[in-house]
């Protein structure tokens, strides 16, 4: 039994025709919106859509943020303004901080999905 199935958009931040993947339900129950320090703080204003969307960010390569001109205070107000129930994660791979949380924060809303299909099955 499948209970969790995580899908990847490569070039999310890429538009189309002028269609944003953002914009099509593809049947998730969680959406998780990845970006990288190296690519800036400005992806919220840029594609609002994919951030309000979302149950979370995660701002990833967090330990490069050193050598950018990159403000995830900033990012993460303007996050909690458009969507104020969304989650911020600062992950760094390398230095393997954030992960945890990010994993706690994923078990959980899975168990509770989980449990809310159990039950309305047993109704």
């Amino acid at each position: 039994m499948i209970t969790s199935l995580f899908y990847s958009n490569y070039g999310h931040i890429i538009y189309v025709a002028a269609l944003c993947p953002a914009e099509f339900n593809i049947g998730e129950d969680i959406r998780v919106a990845i970006l990288s320090v190296p690519e800036g703080d400005d992806k919220l204003e840029k594609y609002p859509l994919m951030f309000t969307t979302s149950e979370s960010i995660v701002i990833n390569k967090y330990d490069m943020i050193k050598y950018f001109d990159f403000d995830d205070v900033r990012l993460e107000n303007t996050a909690k303004e458009m969507n104020p129930n969304i989650r911020v994660f600062r992950v760094s791979s390398t230095k393997e901080t954030g992960i945890d949380e990010l994993v706690e924060w994923l078990e959980g809303n899975i168990n509770e999905k989980i449990q809310n299909l159990v039950t309305q099955l047993e109704h």
